[in-house]
């Protein structure tokens, strides 16, 4: 039976607290982007934009970074995008301020659509002042217009042209330049979910999200697997009501749940199918433990904290680098009882690993898992290789190991011994260590030219000489846990000299990249097929880089990722042999069509005590057809 509960307490609270639908962004990072005249990067500011200041970083999410075109003091400049989002209805649009000289700052638009190509013909959709950067006075920077910007608009069109005709102060620029630009189309599908998606610890199943702008009915969604059907369905509503659900026969604690809002639109047919978002309902036991359980390099002075379990009224604390104590609660581990649920350890010890568990006490006692975490220490860090010009050539005059890539230098100054002052570059590479899965933002703050690869992915590519320091950003990238990794170049053509590696998380402010996760670059690459490569050839030479202290590698393959993961020489069936230091190559013949395949090369130096370096599993998948003669 359908279940639509209106409660009227929390009706009052929520309404007071109601949230006005807005209009979304239809553009992304990544997105096909082309500059207006596209005439390329400019040369002594002749044309086009500076290397650093392309026309993709107006639509990077980032208002650190800008797009400049020089031809904006005399003529008109912009872009043309396609958003992968697809054919999309743009009602309006935001723009925001760059870092600097507001007589650049773009006051008119002209806004036009196509469904051909990026090329045109083009439709105009809408052209207008820009008030607030138009104003008597200057719009602050790097500061998003207030003033909306919004027009009537009724065609979805595939790919668009955004152009500034007129510049704040044309006289007095050089250039037009944007640090944002959003296109921004009516909400189709339910926002805002409460709980918020993925959200760990609900205790009261009570839902409530924002409507699409047209939506003129509700169709509600409920369950425990993410493939919702109709017979999930647990409410409809039209969307002058409260939107909200409460599904009165409560959650269990721990299960994960998932739901859906699809909206119906005027036509009573058209249905906008909602995303899928999930919840899990909070446990009994006590949850997400702080640091994360398995995670790496944390400081020495860290405070304990988790999440009590439903119920809990205090919680006896285990905590050592015993495991078998911790486990077996052992009185020599015990930290007592605690009504707080964090905890604060003597000083710890660099290098170690330790064990934690928490037991919840009440009225039903609950026993918790063990947890664990490493701390900081035990060096890491990159290989670092200079040479004594631009281009990486010949053999470098300097190799050492880098803890961190954070080069600040000012003028003709050097980073070491036998690297002139300008005139130079250098190649980091390392093993990066990922010891919980999360998705990772890099970037690089350069002066001159720099390039990044992540499991042989180019993820950055500013091989430019920029005219200032720039920051550029990778595009978020989901890393599993292991090894994956992370070759970094950079060159110096003449004054100050700049290279700092960062990242971040959605719950990890930016840093600079730090040693332990950075560990000299002990494991093989893989260079053909590139991991998770489909359409591969049944005839095929796998292809690996060596690990810098490898005299010989062991090769394993087999279809069970598992079994390639945890297999050792003595599996006959997945072990492939050994082969010499130069070897780096295996030759592989008769695979089995549109069929997935894992490999795995490890390391092995005999006189080394950490020998075998064990490698990551990469994947590849054939072709499901022959290639014959290269066709």
């Amino acid at each position: 039976m359908w279940k639509t509960v209106l409660l009227g307490m929390v009706v009052a609270v929520l309404l007071v607290g109601g949230v006005t639908q807005g209009a979304r962004d239809v553009t992304k990072p990544g997105d096909t982007i082309i500059g207006i005249p596209n005439d390329g990067i400019s040369q002594n500011n002749n044309h086009g934009w500076p290397g650093n200041e392309p026309p993709h970083q107006a639509i990077d999410d980032k208002v650190v970074t800008k797009y400049l075109h020089f031809k904006g003091d005399i003529e008109t400049t912009g872009l043309r995008v396609t958003p992968s989002a697809g054919p999309t209805v743009v009602t309006g649009l935001s723009l925001t301020t760059a870092n600097d000289n507001a007589p650049r700052d773009p006051v008119e638009y002209e806004l036009s659509g196509s469904n051909e190509s990026i090329d045109g013909p083009w439709t105009l959709i809408h052209a207008g002042p820009i008030v607030d950067f138009a104003g008597a006075a200057e719009w602050p920077r790097r500061t998003i217009n207030s003033t909306p910007i919004r027009f009537d608009n009724d065609v979805a069109y595939e790919h668009y042209q955004l152009m500034f005709p007129t510049i704040r102060d044309a006289p007095n620029a050089d250039s037009m330049q944007i640090a944002e630009i959003e296109l921004l189309a009516d909400v189709l599908k339910a926002t805002a979910p409460s709980p918020a998606d993925g959200m760990v610890g609900v205790v009261m199943p009570l839902l409530t999200w924002t409507p699409g702008d047209t939506a003129v009915y509700e169709n509600i969604y409920f369950g425990t697997t993410p493939e919702l059907t109709e017979a999930d369905r647990v409410g409809s509503m039209q969307p002058t009501m409260l939107h909200m659900y409460y599904h009165m026969a409560g959650v269990q604690p721990g299960v994960t749940y998932y739901w859906r809002i699809d909206e119906v639109e005027r036509d009573m047919t058209t249905v906008q199918t909602g995303d899928v978002w999930s919840f899990m309902a909070a446990p009994v036991k006590a949850y997400a433990p702080n640091p994360q359980d398995g995670d790496k390099w944390i400081e020495l002075n860290i405070e304990l904290s988790w999440q009590p379990g439903q119920g809990a009224s205090g919680h006896e604390l285990y905590f050592g680098t015993d495991r078998a104590a911790v486990e077996a609660r052992d009185a020599s581990v015990s930290k007592g009882s605690l009504i707080a649920a964090r905890y604060t350890p003597d000083a710890l010890v660099e290098n170690t690993t330790y064990y934690w568990v928490v037991d919840e006490t009440g009225a039903t006692p609950q026993a918790g898992d063990v947890w664990t975490f490493t701390t900081v220490g035990g060096g890491g860090g990159l290989k670092a290789e200079y040479f004594s010009n631009t281009s990486l050539s010949g053999l470098p005059v300097l190799t050492r190991i880098d803890p961190e890539v954070n080069i600040n230098l000012v003028g003709t100054e050097s980073p070491g011994a036998g690297v002139p002052g300008d005139g130079w570059s250098a190649r980091w590479t390392a093993d990066l260590e990922i010891a919980v899965a999360d998705t990772f933002t890099f970037n690089v703050n350069c002066q001159d030219g720099t390039r990044m690869w992540i499991d042989g992915e180019l993820i950055i590519d500013q091989w430019i000489t920029p005219t200032v320091t720039s920051q550029y950003f990778a595009l978020p990238l989901y890393l599993e846990p292991g090894i994956h990794s992370l070759r970094l170049e950079f060159f110096d053509s003449d004054g100050d000299a700049v290279e700092q590696l960062s990242w971040e998380t959605a719950t990890m402010p930016e840093e600079i990249v730090p040693a332990g996760p950075l560990q000299p670059p002990l494991r093989a690459r893989a260079f053909y097929p590139q991991d998770g490569a489909v359409d591969v050839p049944q005839d095929v030479t796998l292809m690996w880089g060596a690990g810098e202290k490898a005299t010989a590698h062991q090769i394993y393959l087999g279809d069970d990722a598992d079994a390639v993961a945890n297999a050792t020489p003595a599996d006959t069936a997945i072990y492939r042999g050994q082969q010499d230091l130069e070897q780096m190559s295996y030759v592989l013949s008769g695979l089995e069509w549109n069929k997935e395949y894992f490999w795995r090369v490890d390391e092995v130096n005999d006189i080394e005590a950490d020998s075998p370096w064990k490698g990551s599993v990469w994947s590849f998948t054939t072709a499901d057809f022959i290639v014959v003669d290269n066709f």
